[in-house]
């Protein structure tokens, strides 16, 4: 359900057809939603309608985390497992606190995203956690895409990081 709805809502942000993801597994989905970003981040690349999609990418995981962190199955869990859930269900390990640092690694991203990629997807990390979280910003000191073992960041709420 979770790559199903990530999918819809990439797709939306973009402008594109979102691939069909009926009778598949897991893994099939989420290899399905790995090439469909990155032929769409590779396709917007640099351009102002990349700059547009990229905020309103933002801004529907945003709405997204909102509405999950408002779920009465979720009203009793830490908010920071609830992201970590999330990411362990697509093959992120997220370590650290929220607000304040965190690292990615492993990512099953990291090996089929260009850094290009991986920074427009940071929309949706940042929209999705501000959503369960509370509204804030994430900063990346650091990127496997880029070469680093383990991606590295910050996420600051209102000039307060922990």
């Amino acid at each position: 359900m979770q790559l199903r709805c990530m999918t819809r809502l990439f797709a939306k942000a973009v402008g594109a057809q979102a691939p069909g993801l009926s009778n598949m597994d897991a893994d099939g989905m989420l290899h399905a939603f790995t090439s469909f970003t990155v032929q769409e981040t590779a396709r917007l690349a640099g351009t102002e309608a990349g700059d547009a999609a990229r905020a309103d990418l933002r801004r529907r995981a945003y709405n997204l985390g909102r509405r999950l962190a408002a779920m009465p199955p979720f009203s009793g869990i830490d908010r920071f497992e609830l992201v970590q859930a999330l990411y362990r269900n697509i093959d992120i390990t997220l370590e650290g606190a929220l607000p304040g640092q965190i690292t990615m690694c492993p990512c099953s991203f990291s090996t089929y995203y260009a850094p290009s990629a991986c920074l427009f997807m940071s929309a949706f990390d940042e929209g999705i956690m501000a959503g369960i979280v509370g509204e804030g910003a994430l900063t990346f000191s650091c990127r496997i895409t880029e070469g680093a073992p383990c991606c590295t960041a910050a996420f600051e709420q209102e000039g307060i990081l922990l």
